[in-house]
């Protein structure tokens, strides 16, 4: 399906291109940082006869930060604009809320005027984030944040991704779906012409050689499973393309052959070649497809949040949730 058919994802953020994807570098910059300054504010206060007991004058002689709620030591608080604490969460938050104040004589509350609206963020606006916190690209989606806030958002998202237990989007198994993608699009090379931005996937299924238990009709020969356009870093455009890649790809014996843009950029004409996926082992391995097929899962799951989601606040708004829900977060007893 091309991002065209695909009606429901929302495309109207500029995207880095290509997204490449590699290690990042400052991880440990960043925890150093944090251990610092968690140093400064857990300090144990005295109090006036220079003791750390419990008073009137002293009500919090040694604090402990397991116990906290916010996050102090992590640069939240640069955060100032809507747009740069959307960007922590996973959707699309898109507020209608009013600030306190009257209308027409009649005072009118945040909490109570106006609402907030979900929208999924589309894959390669996925992709691109993954690519700026892995500081492989240069965050040009990112044009209504300041540069400051820019450099707090990639150090947000990177403590939330390894301590808030319900922001799971941009961790290993999305990283590992996007390292297959790019492997994808090695494989690809072999029968796609150079110089061609995009391609359109076709996948038919194939007789197995190696016999095992399928349900009726998927081995049968040639029978089309479907068609995913990707980008020229081997990137689906759109959800169904990764639902498609994973199912396909990761869990039958397919043929692969290539549609590219036609002349002018019209239309598809046919690539000669094709490649079958169990034939390919040096680089489509058993790893390879379950590295797809377990971030695709993650994808589909986490990158919406539905209004029953018990988690919903602490999905979409991280910056007042740091550590997710309550009922996540292990609070040790002291």
């Amino acid at each position: 399906m091309s991002a065209e058919e695909d009606g429901g994802e929302i495309y109207d953020d500029p995207v880095d291109d290509p997204v490449d994807y590699g290690t990042q570098s400052e991880v440990a910059t960043y925890e150093k940082r944090w251990r610092q300054k968690l140093r400064r504010h857990a300090k144990s206060v005295p109090g006036p006869d220079m003791d750390h007991a419990f008073s009137l004058s002293n009500s919090v002689p040694r604090p402990y930060p397991s116990l906290w709620q916010d996050v102090p030591h992590v640069p939240f608080d640069e955060l100032k604009s809507d747009e740069a604490e959307a960007r922590l969460s996973v959707c699309r938050p898109i507020s209608g809320l009013q600030e306190a104040g009257f209308v027409g004589g009649v005072p009118t509350y945040a909490q109570n005027t106006g609402d907030v609206n979900i929208r999924r963020r589309a894959p390669l606006q996925l992709a691109s984030t993954m690519g700026f916190i892995l500081n492989k690209n240069g965050a040009n989606f990112m044009k209504e944040i300041t540069p400051a806030e820019k450099r707090a958002t990639h150090e947000c998202i990177h403590w939330l991704r390894k301590h808030n237990p319900v922001l799971q989007l941009y961790g290993t198994a999305h990283e590992r779906m996007v390292g297959a993608f790019k492997t994808f699009r090695e494989a690809l090379k072999q029968i796609i012409p150079e110089g061609h931005p995009r391609a359109r996937i076709r996948l038919d299924k194939r007789e197995s050689r190696a016999p095992r238990e399928a349900e009726l009709g998927s081995t049968l020969e040639r029978e089309r499973t479907g068609l995913v356009v990707v980008d020229q870093a081997g990137h689906p455009m759109n959800y169904n393309g990764i639902n498609a890649l994973s199912e396909a790809m990761a869990k039958q014996d397919v043929i692969v052959r290539v549609d590219v843009p036609g002349e002018g950029g019209k239309g598809w004409a046919r690539a000669p070649g094709e490649i079958a996926v169990d034939e390919n082992p040096d680089l489509l391995t058993q790893r390879w497809k379950e590295d797809l097929v377990t971030g695709a899962q993650v994808v589909m799951e986490e990158s919406w949040v539905a209004a029953s989601d018990p988690d919903y606040d602490a999905k979409v708004f991280p910056k007042v949730h740091p550590h997710g829900t309550p009922a996540c977060k292990h609070v040790e007893a002291h």
